[in-house]
């Protein structure tokens, strides 16, 4: 597909649904297949765990729901977590979320472990986690100045420890089940 300059956000509004998922980076489209059925699950499990943790001022949403930075940078993370009174039931998040996490597939590995890390530290996102659910596996990182840092890792039946944005205990190893 040709396109004259940068994809903005309110043209792929127009596109129809279903042809994938869109994320821009920078004026830079990029569309991945539907998840798989695993993936699903671990995003499933992983936003029960979350909700039912979660204080009443933050909301969690699964994808798809954009965090939109810019007309030609936006974002389609898995689970978002962000302040209740950002959100705008009409439109995207338009403030940085408190925490973002991607379930890796095998279409969206290298990108959530590497465009994603870095465009998600640039734009100030204080958490992101990246579930790999065929390992099972949970990678926390921080934002430490304008890059992430490790925060914890664990996998199998490991119990990760949260405490930001708020205290809640996953296993990995459980966002497989249910």
């Amino acid at each position: 597909m040709s396109h004259p300059g940068p994809v903005t956000w309110d043209e792929v509004q127009t596109w129809p649904d279903g042809a994938g998922r869109y994320e821009s980076f920078a004026g830079v489209l990029t569309v991945t297949p539907s998840p798989t059925g695993r993936h699903q699950l671990a995003v499933a499990v992983l936003l029960d765990v979350l909700r039912q943790a979660a204080p009443p001022e933050l909301l969690v949403l699964p994808a798809p729901y954009d965090w939109w930075v810019s007309p030609t940078e936006w974002y389609e993370p898995d689970v978002v977590v962000f302040e209740r009174s950002h959100f705008d039931p009409d439109g995207p998040l338009r403030t940085t979320p408190l925490l973002v996490v991607e379930v890796t597939s095998p279409s969206t590995r290298i990108h959530d472990l590497d465009a994603k890390r870095t465009a998600y530290a640039a734009h100030g996102c204080p958490a992101y986690w990246i579930v790999d659910p065929e390992v099972p596996s949970l990678l926390a990182l921080r934002l430490e100045g304008t890059s992430y840092v490790e925060a914890a890792r664990a996998a199998g039946d490991a119990c990760f420890e949260a405490s930001q944005p708020f205290e809640v205990t996953v296993v990995p190893a459980a966002l497989r089940e249910r």
